[in-house]
């Protein structure tokens, strides 16, 4: 699974993609899985499991950016 991959880099470099500040990869990426969970879970009443909880840190530590804030769109 690709998730299990990105587990790995965070563990080794830090909570972003690219190490310990978020880069451009973060802001194309965080907004993607954003969507995703959201699309996903309206459209076919599933959540990401918590056992993916790296992923769900992630998640949350891009929504609390400033720009994420400022360009995110209401459900």
């Amino acid at each position: 699974m690709q998730s299990l991959s990105l587990t790995s880099v965070w563990k080794q470099d830090g909570p972003y993609l690219c190490g310990t500040t978020p880069t451009d990869v973060d802001f194309k990426v965080a907004p993607l899985l954003h969507h995703a969970c959201i699309t996903i879970l309206n459209a076919m009443d599933f959540e990401l499991p918590e056992k993916y909880i790296d992923v769900h840190k992630y998640i949350a530590l891009m929504e609390g950016t400033a720009s994420f804030q400022k360009y995110n769109q209401p459900e």
